[in-house]
């Protein structure tokens, strides 16, 4: 079973998500109309560019669950309950956001002077915990299922385990600054690392222009769910004559060069060093990956064709 297949499928797939996944293309739509008619900003951003970012972020990942859930549900039926407990726990955070976004406050992160915005706060803080859970435990169901063919398969286990990686460093972002430990910022919790929390950002993403940026390891790590089954996809085009074994390491060699950028973008972020500013020793971190990465391909190339897989293309029985 190719990556491909179940599309033509689609109607079987975890309904709960993709009506989830459904609701956040129309929130990113109503999201985009909000950017261009409401002028307000808000933590040096337009204050419906979060809600925007979020809902196309969802659902790329709800679509993207929506699938996996589905494939697994016939040996785990109980996946399927976790996967609702996912589509609602995630709708119940994107609802919080779009509220606070049309109020023109924050949403992560509470405020020591509005009781309202820190039950908020708690309730996202809760509604995230209960979503990682969610993922973390079809994550684990994963590492035993088999997604179709060996590359398929490395490219949605290690998709998801970098995912649930990622979204754990999203509660980094919850921890209170040194400012606001001392009582100096009425909010808790930050983004951003040694820059302004108002200033303005990278377009579009909003990034820190100046210091670090936590939002960055975080969405990197969680979209390795569908770069790591893109890369299976691209592969497996036949022009390549890759057989099964080759595109399988290939796929894990790109998922260990995948968390290594997780990994050097978060130390950057950590170090207060803004993504377009890197210095030495992060270039240096960046060069020794791709050379690693580089080799790995490499060696993958010259090993001759698998007797087991056979011909490229060829599926195991």
């Amino acid at each position: 079973m190719s990556i491909t297949a179940p599309i033509r499928t689609w109607r079987s797939w975890h309904r709960p998500l993709f009506a989830f996944a459904l609701l956040m293309a129309v929130l990113a739509v109503v999201s985009a109309i909000g950017v261009l008619t409401d002028d307000r900003w808000l933590a040096g951003a337009p204050v419906w560019l979060k809600p925007l970012k979020f809902g196309l972020s969802f659902f790329v990942y709800a679509v993207s669950m929506a699938w996996v859930v589905a494939q697994m549900r016939l040996r785990s039926r109980w996946i399927t309950t976790v996967g609702t407990v996912l589509a609602v726990s995630s709708l119940l955070e994107l609802a919080l956001i779009t509220l606070q976004a049309a109020r023109g406050v924050e949403s992560h992160f509470s405020s020591r002077d509005m009781v309202f915005d820190r039950v908020v706060a708690s309730g996202m803080a809760i509604m995230v915990m209960v979503l990682w859970s969610a993922s973390l435990a079809i994550g684990i169901v994963a590492v035993r299922h088999r997604f179709g063919d060996a590359a398929t398969t490395a490219a949605v286990r290690w998709g998801l385990g970098v995912s649930v990686l990622g979204a754990a460093l999203g509660f980094l972002m919850l921890l209170p600054t040194a400012d606001q430990r001392a009582g100096l910022d009425a909010l808790v919790g930050a983004h951003s690392v040694g820059g302004a929390y108002d200033a303005a950002g990278m377009p579009l993403t909003g990034w820190a222009l100046d210091g670090g940026d936590l939002r960055i390891p975080h969405f990197v790590g969680i979209h390795a769910l569908q770069a790591l089954p893109l890369l299976a996809a691209a592969l497996s085009v036949p022009r390549l004559g890759l057989d099964e074994a080759r595109r399988a390491a290939l796929v894990r060699t790109g998922a260990l060069g995948y968390l290594a950028i997780v990994a050097i973008t978060l130390v950057q972020a950590l170090r207060g060093q803004p993504l377009l500013a890197p210095d030495a020793v992060t270039v240096g971190a960046t060069v020794a990956a791709v050379v690693a990465v580089g080799v790995g391909v490499a060696a993958i190339a010259r090993t001759p064709a698998s007797p087991i897989s056979g011909r490229a293309g060829r599926r195991r029985p």
